[in-house]
């Protein structure tokens, strides 16, 4: 909890304007993954990312480095989502660099260890993984892959 504590203590103010942004975004996904099947949804944010007046929102986002731009999706997602959020973390990377014409994939993968089946979701940028484990394309087979078009 101290630590949690210390994270958002350390925000600048344009952060602390950029977060409630994207509290409304990630909660706007998450809408959108019962509504949509996730190609489409990946399209539509595509879409949005390109379109004149959407790739303007959130304010300030441009000005926010990508590691700092990355810890304020990850708190956005954990605290709209709780567990499990990293369909919802990735699908919000994913619009977001996009808007940033970044060379960037979002990929779904499977592994499977004795008693179950594990699904997780991240993001590349020009072939390096962002905001997960540099390792996670190791431990899970790739099974759908999604670009901005």
């Amino acid at each position: 909890m101290l630590r949690k504590l210390r994270r958002l203590a350390s925000l600048s103010p344009g952060e602390w304007l950029l977060l409630p942004q994207l509290f409304f975004a990630a909660l706007t996904i998450g809408a959108g993954t019962r509504l949509l099947p996730l190609p489409r949804l990946a399209h539509v944010l595509s879409r949005c990312a390109h379109h004149p007046w959407l790739r303007r929102i959130p304010a300030l986002r441009r000005q926010t480095s990508l590691e700092r731009l990355t810890a304020l999706v990850d708190i956005a997602a954990r605290t709209t989502c709780g567990g499990g959020y990293c369909l919802r973390r990735s699908l919000l990377l994913f619009w977001l660099l996009s808007t940033r014409d970044a060379s960037v994939r979002l990929l779904i993968g499977v592994a499977k260890d004795a008693e179950a089946l594990h699904g997780h979701a991240w993001v590349e940028r020009g072939g390096e993984i962002v905001g997960d484990s540099p390792d996670v394309a190791k431990r899970f087979a790739t099974v759908l892959a999604f670009e901005p078009r």
